[in-house]
Formats: C-alpha cells, sequence, structure tokens
C-alpha cells in the first residue's frame, strides 16, 4: 500500500476510535492499529470463499475491527489472517462476525466496518502469543515506529 494512502486509512481509524460504536463490549484493551488482512467468509456450503484483501482499525487477544469493501453479515464464519504480527509470521484464527456497520468517508467512498470475535476459536498458549503481539505494537505505536503498510 502507499504511503500515501496508508496514511488516509490510518487517518480513518483515528476517526473511528473518536467515534466508537455502541456495540462495543470488548473487556480487553484493543490497540487501535493498520495491519493488513486477509479475510475468507464461510460460504452457505460451508466452503471457505477466495481471499480477500482487509484492513485492520483494531486488535485485542479476543478479536479485531477492519474494513472491508464488501458487507459480511453477522454470525458469519471468517477465516481471518493477520500479517506482520511481532512474535509471529502470521496468524490464521477463524472468528465470528459480531457486526457489519456501513460507513461512508469524507470524500463519499462507501466502506464496512467489521467486528470480528474469536475468543471461541484461540487457545491460552495463542492468547498469550496475541497479547505479547498487542503489548509490541502498542509500545511501537506509542514511540511512532509502526512501519505503514
Amino acid at each position: 500500500m502507499p504511503l500515501e494512502s496508508a496514511l488516509r486509512v490510518d487517518e480513518s481509524v483515528d476517526s473511528i476510535h473518536e467515534n466508537p460504536h455502541p456495540s462495543n463490549r470488548r473487556r480487553c484493551f484493543r490497540l487501535a492499529t493498520v495491519l493488513p488482512l486477509e479475510i475468507r467468509v464461510q460460504d452457505e456450503h460451508g466452503e471457505m470463499t477466495e481471499s480477500r484483501e482487509a484492513i485492520s482499525t483494531d486488535l485485542s487477544v479476543t478479536g479485531l475491527s477492519f474494513l472491508s469493501d464488501y458487507p459480511i453479515p453477522p454470525c458469519s464464519l471468517l477465516d481471518v489472517k493477520i500479517s506482520d504480527l511481532p512474535f509471529m509470521d502470521e496468524l490464521i484464527v477463524p472468528a465470528d462476525v459480531v457486526r457489519c456497520e456501513k460507513i461512508t468517508s469524507e470524500n463519499g467512498n462507501e466502506s464496512y466496518l467489521v467486528g470480528a470475535d474469536f475468543r471461541a476459536y484461540i487457545n491460552r498458549q495463542l492468547r498469550t502469543e496475541l497479547q505479547r503481539s498487542v503489548t509490541v505494537l502498542q509500545r511501537m505505536k506509542e514511540h511512532k515506529t509502526i512501519p505503514f503498510f
């Protein structure tokens, strides 16, 4: 992603977090962060669709939110691939969609803010590794050392 696009995405993420959705119920710390994702959705036949790119808006040890160019209905099952996490080359985890909200940017572009929960699919070891990654990303963000993708 070009730097200019990454900066616009980062500004959009900041805007989303300034006005959080009332259904945000996660009790764990969530880090506003832009990470590249690949999303696969389970179809009506139980098969996973081809991967589509998305961008995270936040991440916690129990779930994440991301921007999608298409709607994903609540209760859908996803496979989420998160790249570039500290301590992990990549994380591929199933997740349940808990919300999908249409949003419009200042320039009129429409996208969807999707909230996904992966608590039911991660074990204690993976949760610990994910917590370490989120903590490192938080420190990198505080010191402005997170690379743009």
